[in-house]
Formats: structure tokens, sequence, C-alpha cells
């Protein structure tokens, strides 16, 4: 048993005044007089989580563009006004301003309609399968008949798509 680190309690303070998700964490952790081993841990562990989601690009991976970060939601505001089609996002004490993409993305594979209506697929399995005495009969082939009319999409002759035996990938659409 020890007392707790004064940087560890300024920086979980810092968390239970934030409005992240650690917060609940941190108090509880500032509630105990004396830290064991696994509280340091913990405690190490959620200030680790808090600068990470605190730090991270909120525009990274997402269709949106970054257009500032600001202490003050009057600035952000500002920067808001400038920025046509912007909104402000609260992560981590900071205003963020971000906006969504706009236009397509000339690398998007379009879906095109193959068929309007599929009456039946057949297909063959390969590879490892369970295989039955009627499995073997057929010579591993199945027959799907479908009872409604559903569609077959697919991407456009022109473009390409890396699939391992070169084939085009197909998806079977029920209407309605």
């Amino acid at each position: 048993m020890k007392k707790p680190h004064p940087y560890m309690v300024a920086k979980l303070r810092e968390i239970v005044r934030s409005d992240s998700k650690y917060a609940l964490m941190a108090e509880i952790l500032l509630s105990y007089v004396t830290w064991t081993a696994q509280d340091e841990i913990q405690a190490k562990r959620i200030i680790v989580a808090y600068d990470k989601e605190r730090l991270s690009n909120p525009g990274r991976g997402r269709g949106v563009t970054f257009h500032g970060a600001f202490k003050s939601k009057a600035k952000a505001r500002i920067r808001e006004r400038l920025v046509p089609g912007s909104f402000i996002l609260h992560r981590g004490g900071r205003f963020i301003v971000m906006k969504w993409r706009m236009g397509s993305n000339p690398r998007r594979k379009k879906v095109v309609r193959i068929y309007g209506r599929v009456l039946r697929i057949e297909a063959q399995k390969t590879g490892k399968h369970r295989c039955d005495s009627e499995c073997r009969k057929f010579k591993h082939k199945y027959f799907h008949d479908f009872k409604g009319s559903p569609q077959m999409l697919g991407l456009s002759p022109g473009d390409r798509l890396t699939v391992p035996d070169g084939t085009w990938p197909i998806l079977i659409i029920p209407k309605g």
C-alpha cells in the first residue's frame, strides 16, 4: 500500500472533469487513500486510454474533413460559419469543426443490375464440405429455385475487383 503519484492524481482529476467515458473509473480510483499495485496499473491504463481517445484524429477513416480544434465553443462557431456545411464535435474538452466530404469517389466500384429476375442457380461445391450420399449422387451440384423474383447485382463489366479465382462478386437481392 502506498500513496499515489502526484502526476497520476492530477491526470485522473483532469479525466474526472472531462466528459470522457473513463471519468467514473478515475473518480473511484481517486477515492482510495492508498493504492495497491493493481490500482496503480489500472490508473496507468485509464490515463493511456484517455490520451488515445483525446488525441486521435476524429476525421481519420471517415468521410469527413478536419477544419480545426478550439478550446472555446465560440471560436469553433466562428470557424463553423466560415466553412459551409460544417458541424462541431465535442471531444476531450475541445471543440472540433468537421465537414462531410462531398462528391463521389472515382475509385468506388459501381454495382449494376445484371438480371432483373433470377429463376434458378446451379452451383457446385468445391473444397472441403460435409458430403452425404445425396451430395455424391448429384456430383456435389446444387440447384436453387427461387419462388420470388430476386434481382442479380454485380460489378459493371469494365470494373475489376481482385477475387482469388478471377470471378466477379454477385449479389442476389429479393424484391420488395
